[in-house]
């Protein structure tokens, strides 16, 4: 039996084999209109995306994006037995249009003692933190933040 080790067919098994391991799907979220970020996704299904993302009965209120510095975001805001809620993740902006990815960037904000979360971003507009921006109930208010490197919102858009 001859195996076969051409050079050339070598390299072109492992650029198709490439493409098919890397390859990434991309959900377009949004486009850029008159220089402003626009959700073009139905908002329902973001909401419900959003909502599966958590997974612990939170309600989401607000979708939006938003633009901060040269970082866009698609985010959602609501509660979990009167604690505030939200999720950003990064957007890839392609010639204007808005795509989430796979790997796109997930932070989260859990209120403690408080009714609204907000995102805390760098000088250069990248997500930093959380912040509780209307404390609620007694006791210390404050918000955590986790930070996924992959995308806790793609998974219940695409299935």
């Amino acid at each position: 039996m001859r195996r076969i080790t051409h050079p050339v067919f070598l390299t072109v098994f492992f650029v198709i084999i490439s493409c098919c391991v890397f390859a990434q799907e991309r959900i377009k979220i949004g486009e850029i209109v008159d220089n402003e970020p626009v959700i073009t996704m139905d908002s329902a299904t973001l909401v419900s995306a959003f909502e599966s993302a958590f997974n612990d009965g939170t309600t989401i209120s607000t979708v939006k994006i938003e633009r901060s510095g040269d970082y866009f975001y698609v985010e959602g805001f609501g509660n979990n037995a009167g604690e505030a809620r939200a999720m950003a993740e990064e957007l890839n902006n392609d010639g204007g249009e808005l795509y989430l990815l796979p790997t796109s960037e997930s932070h989260s904000c859990s209120g403690v003692n408080c009714e609204s979360s907000g995102f805390r971003k760098s000088p250069s507009g990248k997500i930093s933190g959380c912040q509780c921006l209307q404390p609620g109930g007694a006791g210390e208010s404050y918000s955590n933040h986790t930070i996924s490197t992959v995308s806790r919102l793609y998974k219940p858009l695409v299935y």
